[in-house]
Formats: C-alpha cells, sequence, structure tokens
C-alpha cells in the first residue's frame, strides 16, 4: 500500500513538476540573455543623475540639438533601481535581475487560473507569451512594466473568484507603475474592462445578476488608480502625455514622425511576419475562446479586442497581447475541458505534445540566444568602446556627430564632458525635432553637411556597424578638412583640421597599418565579422591590395561563412568585394 501511494503521488506530481521546469528554463534562456537594450545607457546615467542631484530631470541636460528642452522622466524609478543594480554588481548585476524579472513574469501569470491537474494547458499558454514576446523582454522599463500588468490581472482575477479586499492592491501598484513607465495607463484601461465586464455579464447571461459589491469595489479601484497616477515627479503632465504618445501608433494619416520613423512603432501588419507575429501572441486565445464560446466572458472578449487593436497599431505591442492574452487562453480551455470527456491516452498525448512543443521552443531560442551560456558575454551589440576611449584621453573639441543608436552610450561614457546629438529619448525631441534629424543623420555626405552647416561639428564618430553604406566615411577620408584619428571594426573617429591642425597624426599615415593584428584563437563568427568588417573598410579607405589579401584569407578559413563573399567574381578578379557582400 505504500508502494502504491508513493506511486500514486509520484505521478501526481510528476506532470506539474515537468511542465514547470521546462516553462522555466524556457523563462531563463530568454531573460538571462546578455543586455540589449540601446536605451539601457541613458536610463542608468538618469539613476546617476538623480543620485548626484536629489532630483528627476525636468529638462534635458545631455543634448546640444534641443539643450533644456521639457522632459517627462516617466521612468525614474526604474531608473534609480538600475543605477543601484550596476553599483552593486555591474552589468552583470542587471542582467540577473532580468532574468529573475522574467521569470517572476511567468509565475504570476502561471499561478492565473492554474490546475495541477492540467499544467500542460497553463505551459502551453506561457510557451507562446515568451516565444511571442521574447525580442522585448529588455532591461527596459517595459519590462516591469510587463509584471505590474500580470499583477493586476492576476488580483481582478482573483477578486472575480474570491469577494475580499485584496483587489485594492491594484493602487499602490498603479502608483508604482505611474513613476516606472508611460504604459501606467493600461493598468486603469484593465481594470475599467474588467468594470464593463461585470456590468455587461447579466444582459448576455440571463442567469446572472449584477454583483453590485464586486462592481462597486472595481469603481473604486478606478477611481483611486486614476487619483494616484499623478502622484509623480511630473504630476498631471505624465498622464497626458501618455494621451499625446496614441499619435504614436494611431491611424496611418494620424501617425507622427515616430510612429512612421521608428520600427518598433510601425504597424504590425507592416512587417514581413507582421501576421505570424500576431498569430503565434492571440491565435491560441482566439481559439480557446471560440472553442468555449457560449461561456466567454464579456472581460475576455473586451480584454482581447483593445489589446489585438494595440498590437495591430504598433509591433512592439504584439508582446503585451500575448501577456494580456495568457489567462483568457487558460481560463476558457479549462471551461471547455470541464465539459468535454476525452480519453486518458488523447490526453496524454496531448500533454506530450505540449512538452514537445517546449522543449522545441528552448532548443529554438537557445540557438537564436547562445550567447546567454557565456557568463563573459554581459553585452550583446557592441557599442563604439574605443572610440569613446579615445574621447575620453585626448579632450577633441566638439561637438560630436553620430548616430542615434550611439546616442545613449555615448552619454554613459561622456556626459557631463560632451553631450550628444540624438539618442532615444523620443519625448525629449518631439515630433518637429525628431524629424530633420533622423532625416540627415543617415550616414549620407549631403545630410551631414545640412547639419554641420548648422552646428559645425569638431568630431564625427561614424558607427559603420550603424552605417551600411559608407559614403560618409569614405567622403570624409578624402576631404582635407577631415583626419581620421582613430579606427576599429566598429567605429571611425574623425576630427576637424581647422586652420590649426590637430596634435593627433592620421591613422594609416605613411602606409602604415590601419588596424592592430587579428589575435589568435577567437571565436569563428566573431572572427569573421572583425575580418569581413575590415575587408569593406580597407576597400573604402583606399587599400585595395590589403582587401585583396585579407578576403583571399578569409575565404581559405571561412568559405562556409561566406559563400557570396568567396564566390564573387570580384574575388576572382583581384578587386576587393563591395561592402554590401560583408553585411
Amino acid at each position: 500500500m505504500e508502494v502504491s501511494d508513493a506511486t500514486s503521488a509520484y505521478r501526481h506530481w510528476l506532470s506539474p513538476i515537468v511542465f514547470v521546469l521546462a516553462v522555466g528554463v524556457l523563462g531563463g534562456v530568454v531573460g538571462f540573455t546578455p543586455l540589449r537594450s540601446l536605451d539601457y545607457w541613458w536610463h542608468l546615467r538618469t539613476g546617476e543623475l538623480i543620485v548626484e542631484t536629489g532630483a528627476v530631470p525636468r529638462a534635458d541636460p545631455y543634448t546640444y540639438t534641443v539643450p533644456e528642452a521639457p522632459w517627462t522622466d516617466l521612468h525614474w524609478t526604474f531608473q534609480l533601481a538600475l543605477h543601484g543594480l550596476h553599483r552593486a554588481g555591474g552589468h552583470q548585476a542587471v542582467r540577473l535581475a532580468k532574468g529573475v524579472c522574467v521569470l517572476a513574469l511567468l509565475a504570476v501569470l502561471g499561478a492565473i487560473n492554474w490546475r495541477r491537474s492540467r499544467a500542460a494547458v497553463t505551459s502551453l499558454a506561457l510557451g507562446s507569451m515568451v516565444m511571442a514576446s521574447a525580442s522585448r523582454l529588455m532591461e527596459r522599463p517595459e519590462l516591469p512594466s510587463f509584471l505590474l500588468l500580470a499583477l493586476v490581472l492576476a488580483l481582478l482575477e482573483r477578486h472575480r473568484r474570491v469577494r475580499d479586499g485584496w483587489v485594492f492592491a491594484i493602487v499602490p501598484l498603479q502608483l508604482l507603475w505611474a513613476n516606472l513607465h508611460g504604459s501606467f495607463a493600461i493598468g486603469i484601461a484593465v481594470s475599467a474592462m474588467a468594470l464593463a465586464g461585470e456590468l455587461l455579464q447579466p444582459w448576455i447571461r440571463r442567469d446572472q445578476a449584477l454583483e453590485r459589491d464586486v462592481a462597486r469595489d472595481l469603481a473604486l479601484v478606478i477611481a483611486l488608480s486614476i487619483a494616484v497616477s499623478v502622484l509623480n515627479p511630473n504630476g498631471l503632465d505624465a498622464l497626458l502625455l501618455t494621451f499625446e504618445q496614441l499619435g504614436m501608433i494611431g491611424p496611418a494619416e494620424q501617425r507622427n514622425v515616430f510612429g512612421r520613423w521608428v520600427t518598433e512603432l510601425r504597424p504590425t501588419l507592416a512587417a514581413a511576419d507582421g501576421v505570424t507575429r500576431l498569430a503565434a501572441a492571440g491565435g491560441l486565445a482566439l481559439a480557446a475562446m471560440a472553442l468555449n464560446a457560449r461561456r466567454l466572458r464579456p472581460f475576455d472578449a473586451l480584454l482581447f479586442m483593445a489589446f489585438f487593436v494595440l498590437a495591430l497599431g504598433a509591433q512592439r505591442n504584439v508582446a503585451l497581447l500575448a501577456l494580456a492574452t495568457t489567462p483568457i487562453t487558460v481560463h476558457n480551455l479549462n471551461e471547455f475541458l470541464d465539459r468535454r470527456r476525452f480519453p486518458k491516452w488523447g490526453l496524454h498525448a496531448a500533454a506530450v505534445a505540449v512538452f514537445c512543443l517546449l522543449l522545441f521552443s528552448i532548443a529554438k531560442q537557445v540557438k537564436e540566444q547562445g550567447a546567454v551560456w557565456d557568463p563573459s558575454a554581459v553585452l550583446q551589440h557592441r557599442f563604439p568602446e574605443a572610440a569613446a576611449d579615445w574621447i575620453t584621453r585626448e579632450s577633441p573639441d566638439g561637438p560630436i556627430y553620430h548616430s542615434m543608436r550611439d546616442g545613449g552610450y555615448l552619454i554613459w561614457r561622456l556626459y557631463p564632458e560632451y553631450r550628444v546629438m540624438v539618442d532615444g529619448r523620443l519625448e525629449v525631441f518631439g515630433a518637429e525635432r525628431y524629424a530633420p534629424l533622423s532625416a540627415r543623420v543617415s550616414g549620407r555626405p549631403g545630410g551631414f553637411r545640412q547639419l554641420d552647416e548648422v552646428h559645425h561639428f569638431g568630431v564625427v564618430l561614424l558607427n559603420h556597424q550603424v552605417y551600411r553604406d559608407l559614403k560618409l566615411l569614405q567622403w570624409l577620408h578624402r576631404n582635407p578638412e577631415w583626419r581620421l584619428v582613430e579606427l576599429d571594426e566598429i567605429a571611425a573617429l574623425f576630427v576637424r583640421v581647422g586652420a590649426d591642425p590637430p596634435p593627433w597624426p592620421e591613422i594609416g599615415s605613411g602606409g602604415s597599418d590601419l588596424f592592430r593584428p587579428i589575435e589568435a584563437n577567437q571565436e569563428p563568427v566573431h572572427d569573421f565579422r572583425l575580418r569581413a568588417s575590415r575587408i569593406a573598410l580597407l576597400r573604402v579607405l583606399g587599400r585595395p591590395k590589403q582587401a585583396r589579401e585579407l578576403t583571399r584569407e578569409t575565404c581559405v578559413l571561412y568559405s562556409d561563412l561566406a559563400p557570396k563573399l568567396c564566390g564573387d567574381a570580384s574575388v576572382q578578379s583581384g578587386a576587393a568585394p563591395s561592402s554590401e557582400n560583408l553585411r
């Protein structure tokens, strides 16, 4: 009997434990990846600035193009937390906290409508959510905002089942949210949809009466949430800004420049994989609601429609749709299964299929996020460290021309000695200021000359990983007014010559090498990319012989990684390949 009981308990717990572990591994693979957000740097520096000054900035301190422009900094608590983590353990501590936050998000969502006997249902919904939103689970205020949304959904679901005061915990969560991220209005909107669902329920289901105490509690939660949302350093401006930002994802004719230029703000269906992403984010929930159509709750329908519209409006909101619809999937699938009788072998086969899908998802993410297994790979993107080191060491006269991509990193490295031209803080630049900058910071000589007439740059930092065509780099190299003083596989740094020649010699003058020797025993893909970057630069900088020699050497080592490069007729003829073949 004891053996039988032990075996029964083992079988009873095996399924939930296995599924929980599989979902946890998937979340870990996605969550503990190297840091990759370009906004990470200015958030980190702003946290330090708040500690130094004892105040949240209300005007822009970082740029010379929009100096002292109004800045509604909605993210100050996130920035303080980021600064504290970095001060305690560097970038690794931030990476660790990101992973913990992703696992906490999965734990909160998984607890909503969890049934131990149907762990596969929750695991299927969570796995789908992770795969649909993996690209947005970054070290940005958006991630803790996702966690707050999950907590709000969990409290609303609890209030539906248990009539107690826990639903009022939404109010302090809303207070934190309003000081963390601009999406805090979503929390209020979700609570309002829950109230609307309660009011609609008696009209749709005649056998159910309106539960006035539930509706009263929800109305009070909404009123208090609105009231506490203005308790932030920006006051009412923070609330107004959230409505202004709707213009970024509105109809095409109403979109401002951000909605047209910023990739993550463009309509999802405008992307090549737009339909696929929408199906991954909301398809499972839609199917679950269809199966449970006769008992579908109005709240679920309202929630799905609202977040589906958001996801249509902007690519970044696909993750929100995936998150919000996870509880919808679990609830409706469970209700559908409650009313059906299936053979045990069928249920077991479905559970095995779900587990196999989780294993496939883990393998896919490991392949895409392979650097997660390398503890030393803290940052996913490479930044112009050598160029920033040179500027810090030599202190050339500014201002600096650079890409928007590098603005945040330069704020972290160079402020307050140098200010930047442009960065990712859209709420600072505004559509009118951002439009001319984004049009001219394109790596083309024409746009550069237009900006140079206004700002008279002293330094040009060209991240040639960003400027895929190298026309501006070639133009500057041939222009006697500019001198190349620092060069690596990430960026080229030029200083203006002017009336008094600068004291720094030109890189590669007198026929000397442009680059240091390539280090041996590097990871093959990294070594190939380094070589490819050098070949393009040698060609642009007038070193065709060196470009040919490096091309042939690279093709001997990595013909499998560069079939287009090594099969190019230009290689056979002795000419250096074009930069397009190397990217």
